[in-house]
């Protein structure tokens, strides 16, 4: 450590005690300041913060233990290193010295190496503590760009192995890029609600955007016949696809045994099994009602309808127009939707319009 780089403050009322600190200091290349009582000191103490402060017990006016007791009480000063010094050697001032935060004490009349000794001491454990806070800090930021590129990587296979399971039914263009936004949309609103907004913050919105593209993931596991037919399904054929929510729900579940920290797993188990179901109770697949219902899936719900109602589809020629999309929805508000999701996406439809313009499909037909 380098004595010129530590800053000190010597305050004593004595004149003659002051200039033989300067004196001690100076001669061992320290950066020394003076003050003839707690007034001048305070102004000194916050225009430079110093390293260390040699402070004498009796100053005129306030008493240097109750100056010491100040500058400890004020956050930006606490961790200040304060020496105390007096020809006072009644135990139970030092031991009040120390109690109000002194790292040492020293008697007067001291010699220059029992002072510089002392000072020594403490500086090179101030420079210790700061060299070790700065490589923490330096660690924690590394670490926590690491964590970051972990979680884009997360982030990214998600998405990846959603648009590989959405692939085999191409008719679906960019759903799974619309359904995220309107989902995070969606959730950013209601986190300003005081129904829901206790259940929303800004994890739960990050997780909900990557977590809602693993909706429709179980359909990996329906055959091209069911999954890809051009024609309104049977009622055999339909119970099959319902299965999806189970495939997919039970996928998810496996994988968040195996990962039990990994909250965000939970979210995209409950996004699949659950956004099929309705708000009267007469979804599937378990025919949960109401507030049984995770409320990521009921947010899903409403975009996974208003997305399959906006865009043409084989069995259906031509989209809905933007009327005939607002009376769909609005006839399933308290049957399919939660009614007090539904009145925020009511509020906020215009920008899940944009959303759509924004992410229009790819696909020509």
């Amino acid at each position: 450590m380098e004595n010129s780089k530590a800053n000190i403050l010597c305050v004593d009322d004595s004149p003659t005690q002051l200039l033989i600190y300067r004196k001690y200091l100076r001669k061992h290349n320290y950066s020394v300041d003076i003050a003839k009582d707690s007034t001048e000191a305070m102004k000194k103490i916050l225009q430079t913060k110093p390293d260390l402060i040699i402070l004498d017990i009796e100053l005129p006016g306030i008493k240097g233990t109750n100056f010491l007791q100040f500058i400890k009480h004020k956050e930006e000063l606490k961790d200040i290193c304060v020496i105390m010094v007096s020809g006072i050697t009644d135990i139970e001032i030092i031991l009040d010295s120390f109690r109000k935060g002194a790292v040492d004490y020293l008697k007067k009349p001291f010699d220059e190496d029992e002072l510089i000794l002392r000072i020594r001491v403490h500086i090179e454990n101030i420079f210790f503590r700061k060299n070790k806070e700065e490589e923490v800090n330096n660690l924690n930021i590394k670490i926590t760009e690491k964590s970051n590129e972990i979680n884009d990587i997360k982030d990214a296979t998600i998405f990846s192995l959603a648009k590989l399971a959405e692939s085999r039914d191409p008719e679906t263009g960019n759903h799974l890029e619309r359904i995220r936004e309107y989902a995070k949309l969606l959730s950013e609103e209601l986190e300003k609600e005081e129904k829901y907004g206790y259940l929303i913050n800004k994890g739960f919105i990050k997780n909900i955007y990557n977590m809602s593209v693993l909706h429709d993931i179980g359909k990996v596991g329906i055959g091209d016949s069911i999954l890809l037919k051009p024609d309104k399904l049977t009622k055999d054929e339909f119970e099959i696809m319902k299965n999806h929510t189970l495939i997919g729900g039970d996928a998810l579940k496996e994988t968040c045994y195996l990962n039990r920290n990994a909250n965000f797993l939970s979210m995209g188990r409950d996004i699949a099994f659950y956004h099929h179901e309705r708000w009267n109770g007469k979804g599937y697949p378990f025919s949960l009602k109401g507030e049984e219902i995770p409320i990521a899936a009921r947010i899903v719900a409403i975009a996974d309808v208003y997305d399959a109602i906006s865009f043409k589809r084989v069995y259906r020629e031509k989209p809905f127009s933007d009327s005939q999309i607002y009376e769909i929805m609005n006839s399933e508000c308290g049957n399919i939707f939660d009614p007090n999701i539904f009145k925020v996406f009511i509020r906020i439809e215009n920008k899940f319009k944009e959303i759509k313009e924004t992410f229009k499909s790819s696909y020509k037909f």
